[in-house]
């Protein structure tokens, strides 16, 4: 349990980060990080108690996860930080996809590094 909640605050902790680079991409304006580690926290707590309750259900994760993370963190970034749904929205697929690439990359450079 202690290894979970770690796991979930050292995320939080990148995602903020990641939360603050699409805000200001979307809105001209960073959010500031606080805001964005308090909602970067929430929305993966959240998504993690439901994607235990998905797996304990027996439902197929492989879509409805990302979709329904997707949908917590455009609504925890709409109530949250005070964006509007649409730029919400927007800031959250930005981050995904800003993740996205991170990891792509990440892959690539210990590929390199590693003999992958």
């Amino acid at each position: 349990m202690e290894a979970l909640i770690i796991a979930l605050v050292i995320a939080s902790l990148l995602a903020a980060f990641v939360l603050q680079l699409a805000t200001k991409i979307v809105c001209r304006q960073a959010v500031d990080y606080g805001e964005a580690f308090r909602t970067s926290l929430i929305a993966l707590v959240v998504t993690r108690v439901a994607d235990l309750g998905l797996e304990s259900a027996g439902v197929d994760q492989w879509f409805v996860s990302p979709l329904l993370a997707l949908i917590v963190w455009a609504v925890l970034i709409s109530m949250l930080i005070g964006l509007d749904l649409m730029r919400a929205v927007a800031a959250a697929v930005l981050m995904l996809l800003i993740t996205l690439a991170l990891l792509w990359i990440s892959g690539l450079v210990l590929g390199v590094l590693f003999g992958g």
